[in-house]
C-alpha cells in the first residue's frame, strides 16, 4: 500500500502512523517538489510512504503528517491474499 498526499509547504519528513486496533506502527518516506505549469508556478510537495507487511483483508487506520502536525483519521483495508 502506498499513501499519498500534497501540502503546500515542506515538511521535510513524511510520515505514516497506522495500525488494525491502535495506531501502533509507523512508516517514513520521500517528500518531493512539484511546480504547478500554470501561470502562477504553484509549489507543492507530494509525499509518499509506502506500507509494507500488511496482513492481508485486514482494516487499518492511519493519520499521515510530520511533527509539524497530523491528519484526520483515514481507514483502508489491505488486498485480500489472491491473484486478482
Amino acid at each position: 500500500m502506498v499513501v499519498t498526499w500534497v501540502t503546500d509547504s515542506s515538511t521535510d519528513v513524511s510520515l505514516v502512523e497506522y495500525g488494525i486496533d491502535d495506531i501502533n506502527l509507523m512508516a517514513n518516506g520521500t517528500e518531493d517538489t512539484f511546480v504547478d505549469g500554470g501561470p502562477q508556478q504553484r509549489v507543492l510537495y507530494i509525499h509518499r510512504v509506502k506500507l509494507k507487511a500488511l496482513a492481508c483483508g485486514q482494516q487499518y487506520n492511519y493519520h499521515v503528517g510530520s511533527p509539524l502536525g497530523w491528519s484526520e483519521l483515514y481507514r483502508f483495508k489491505a488486498m485480500e491474499n489472491g491473484s486478482d
